[in-house]
């Protein structure tokens, strides 16, 4: 079952009271990574922008110049919030992480595991990461005001880091530091870090500790065996859950991938469970309901004038073809067509319509190659059937 999430309660409760609604509607938190717990906090507060009210022709007709203006640039700007749909994978990931958090809460040192998200580019690995976190965040906040409001050191349950490029197990440990804002010398070495860094943790009483884009960790030579031990050493001595994400970490040098895994993939393999997100399937019966039901979700959010409901699940093999089940092609054509359908007066979405959308160059190229393997089909070489 997909259902569209327009609020983080339909995944852990209700708290119209903790959302903040003085956001300034050109700085959305949602449109920068955040890299400090002040970024993360407000990207957890921050209410999304007002949803339009859905107006009938006639009423959109009789509107002012200016309201007309407002009216429009208020559709552009909800069409441009990403729409969270809380697919099974999803669910299943939030149930994964929940069971992984209790059980690491009184484990014993040596003992606490951590959870892999691993999958393509595109998949949406970032996003549900910060869907789930941050509804769980909300959730303590609701249950337990008394963590936030203690009186010294920061509460920070969740800390997202976001690997640059090639970047070293020294360099992630600094980035730790920065993101709790604690300033540092570059002097420093690893060991003064690490230390520093579990101090901070322990201290702020972090439970999730997300490594986003693990995939550009320096895992070369020894930096493998750096890299490893540091993941060891934050999981026994801190108690926090670590949740790894990247392209393919499970066919990484991290994490064991072939019969003769190293000895660095063992220890992390006994350590990490495995989440793979992938492309939604589109072959049988089950697959084809649930990427329709999703399809639907992000249709339920378009503020259009002669839209009809119905019209995109209609279009579901089309649209597996135009993004390859891919939740962030899916959403990148639906809500460009968005905004063309209001550019133009158009004011729906159709196929005809969706075919002048450009969306991701991946996503593009793919679509390409299988137009011209369907026109120019590859002839069967001597002696085979054809």
């Amino acid at each position: 079952m997909t259902v569209l999430l327009t609020t983080p309660s339909s995944l852990f409760g209700n708290w119209p009271d903790i959302l903040v609604n003085d956001h300034d509607p050109l700085i959305h938190p949602a449109l920068t990574e955040p890299r400090s717990k002040e970024a993360w906090r407000r990207y957890v507060l921050q209410c999304d922008p007002v949803v339009p009210a859905r107006l009938l022709r006639q009423q959109y007709e009789r509107l002012s110049i200016v309201d007309l203006d407002q009216y429009n640039r208020a559709r552009h700007q909800h069409h441009s919030k990403l729409v969270i749909v809380e697919t099974d994978e999803l669910v299943e990931f939030r149930n994964n992480l929940m069971e992984v958090i209790g059980l690491n809460m009184n484990a014993q040192a040596g003992a606490r595991s951590g959870l892999v998200v691993s999958g393509p580019a595109g998949v949406g690995k970032s996003t549900t990461l910060k869907t789930v976190l941050r509804s769980y965040e909300l959730f303590l906040r609701a249950e337990h005001p008394e963590y936030f409001a203690r009186v010294g050191d920061d509460f920070v349950p969740v800390a997202y880091l976001l690997m640059p490029h090639k970047v070293f197990p020294k360099a992630m440990l600094a980035k730790l530091i920065e993101y709790y804002g604690l300033p540092h010398r570059s002097s420093h070495d690893t060991v003064t870090l690490r230390r520093l860094a579990v101090q901070l943790v322990e201290r702020c009483g972090t439970q999730v500790l997300v490594i986003d884009d693990l995939h550009f960790l320096n895992v070369n030579g020894n930096d493998g065996a750096d890299a490893n031990n540091l993941m060891k050493e934050i999981l026994n001595e801190t108690g926090v859950t670590v949740v790894a994400a990247g392209i393919d970490l499970d066919h990484s040098k991290l994490f064991p991938a072939t019969a003769k895994p190293t000895s660095v993939q063992r220890q992390n393999g006994s350590r990490f469970a495995l989440q793979r997100l992938a492309p939604a399937p589109c072959k049988t019966k089950a697959d084809k309901q649930a990427w329709v039901s999703t399809i639907a979700a992000f249709e339920s959010s378009l503020c259009l004038l002669d839209h009809e409901q119905g019209t995109l699940p209609g279009l579901y093999e089309y649209l597996h073809h135009r993004t390859g089940g891919m939740m962030a092609g899916l959403s990148q054509l639906i809500r460009k067509g968005a905004h063309q359908a209001i550019r133009t007066g158009r004011e729906c979405i159709d196929e005809a319509m969706l075919k002048d959308v450009r969306v991701d160059i991946t996503n593009e190229a793919r679509v390409e190659a299988a137009r011209k393997s369907t026109r120019n089909p590859a002839k069967p070489s001597r002696g085979q059937v054809a």
